[in-house]
């Protein structure tokens, strides 16, 4: 990640407590926010792999873009709930 989320910037690291810390540093509501994470990925996951722009970027960007999205898809959906 670009940025750190509660302190951590591997994805791997995301667990429900960060996402909890990050809410309550952002004042948001815990379940508001953990709930955000969940509809993200779901969205990732019902239209990352059908977009029409995937035919036109390269295939080893492709590659290394699906391999992300299905390492991360799991870590944040299964922390999220």
């Amino acid at each position: 990640m670009a940025l750190s989320l509660a302190g951590e910037r591997s994805f791997k690291a995301m667990s429900v407590q960060r996402w909890m810390a990050f809410a309550n540093r952002a004042r948001l509501p815990e379940a508001a926010s953990l709930k955000a994470v969940t509809k993200t990925v779901e969205r990732v996951n019902q239209t990352w792999w059908m977009l029409p722009e995937r035919e036109v970027v390269p295939i080893k960007v492709l590659e290394r873009t699906d391999a992300h999205v299905k390492m991360m898809t799991p870590i944040l959906a299964t922390h999220a709930h």
